[in-house]
C-alpha cells in the first residue's frame, strides 16, 4: 500500500466524518474538485462504491462504512507502529519533501539543511520552491512552511517562529528620496508590490493612537518573492518584506529599514503537513529541527 492510498483514504474518511465534500476540502485546504478525483480514484481501486451523494449531504455505502471501519483500524496500527519505532531508537530514514517560498527556501532553509543531512545521513530531501499554494496531498508535500495563520482542520499545523515585516529600501533609494518619518509618507513613493500579499493596495502599521491604513501606489508588481527581493537590492523602491529577507544586508546598512516606530503586524512561520495521522519519523524529526533552530533567532524567533 502506498501513500497516495493512504492519503486516499484518509480523505475518504474525513468526508465520512463530515458529510460533505465542500467541508472536508475547506478543512484540508483543497479544492472540491481534488476531493472528487481523490474519492474517485479509491472507488475505482476497489471497484466499489463508496459514498451516496445528495443534494444536501454525502453518507457512506455498505461498501464504504466497511472501508471507513478498516482505514481506522489501519490509522490505529499505524500509529502503534510508528511509536514503537520511534521508542526502540531505529535510525530515521527516507525521503522528505519540503515545500517553501522561494527567498525562504533560498535564504532559510538551504544554509540550515546541511546540518539537518549531517544529523540524519539516511534522510534525503526533495526541496520544492515556489510562491504559488501548494496542495499538500496531490503534490506528495510532506511538510510545507508558510507564513501567515494557516488553520487547516485535519492538517498538523506547527508554529514554529514569527517573522516581523518591516519597511525597507535600499541605501542609494533613501538617499535620492528622503526618509519618510510617518507611514503616509509612503504614499509618496512609487512602492514595490508582491501579489502574494493581501494588502496590496494598502499597507497597515500599528501606532500609540490605533492602525493606521496607508494607500500604496506603486508601478512594479512582482509575483515571487525573489523578483521583489531583487527589485529592492537594485534601488528601484521601498518594499514591506519580513525581516529575514534582508538579515545579511540590513547588518551591513546595504538595506536600510525605515519607520521602526510603526510596525506592521507580524506573521507567524508555521510548518503544515497533511496528516494528523501516518506522521513518518522523517517528518517528524524535521520539525523538530527547524523549530529549534529558529528558537531565539531574532529574525524569526
Amino acid at each position: 500500500m502506498n501513500n497516495g492510498i493512504l492519503e486516499q483514504l484518509r480523505i475518504f474518511a474525513r468526508v465520512v466524518e463530515t458529510g460533505s465534500f465542500t467541508r472536508t476540502a475547506a478543512e484540508l485546504g483543497l479544492t472540491q474538485p481534488s476531493i472528487s478525483r481523490q474519492i474517485a480514484a479509491l472507488e475505482d481501486r476497489y471497484q466499489a462504491r463508496l459514498l451516496e451523494r445528495s443534494t444536501r449531504s454525502v453518507r457512506a455505502t455498505e461498501d464504504g462504512q466497511m472501508v471507513y471501519g478498516h482505514a481506522q483500524k489501519l490509522f490505529d496500527a499505524a500509529d502503534d507502529v510508528e511509536a514503537s519505532l520511534v521508542a526502540r531508537g531505529r535510525d530515521i530514514r527516507g525521503r522528505v519533501r519540503i515545500a517553501a517560498s522561494i527567498v525562504f527556501g533560498r535564504l532559510e532553509l538551504l544554509p540550515r539543511l546541511g546540518r539537518f543531512m549531517e544529523k540524519y545521513p539516511e534522510i534525503e530531501i526533495d526541496l520544492a520552491l515556489t510562491d504559488r499554494f501548494v496542495d499538500l496531498v496531490e503534490d506528495g508535500i510532506d511538510l510545507a512552511i508558510r507564513i501567515g495563520s494557516v488553520e487547516q482542520a485535519g492538517f498538523i499545523v506547527r508554529n514554529i517562529g514569527q517573522t516581523r515585516r518591516i519597511v525597507v529600501a535600499h541605501r542609494d533609494y533613501w538617499q535620492r528620496t528622503g526618509v519618510p518619518e510617518h507611514p503616509s509618507q509612503l504614499s509618496q513613493h512609487a512602492c514595490l508590490i508582491f501579489t502574494g500579499l493581501h494588502e496590496q493596495g494598502s499597507w497597515t502599521f500599528d501606532s500609540a493612537t490605533g492602525p493606521i491604513a496607508v494607500p500604496i501606489h506603486g508601478r512594479l508588481t512582482m509575483s515571487t518573492s525573489d523578483a521583489l527581493r531583487e527589485a529592492v537590492l537594485l534601488g528601484m523602491g521601498p518594499s514591506i518584506t519580513p525581516s529575514w529577507f534582508f538579515r545579511k544586508e540590513l547588518a551591513t546598512g546595504e538595506v536600510v529599514e525605515v519607520l521602526a516606530d510603526f510596525q506592521a503586524a507580524p506573521r507567524r512561520v508555521q510548518a503544515v503537513m497533511p496528516s494528523r495521522r501516518l506522521l513518518a519519523p522523517r517528518v517528524r524529526a524535521f520539525s523538530d529541527f527547524l523549530a529549534n533552530e529558529v528558537r531565539g533567532d531574532a529574525h524569526l524567533g
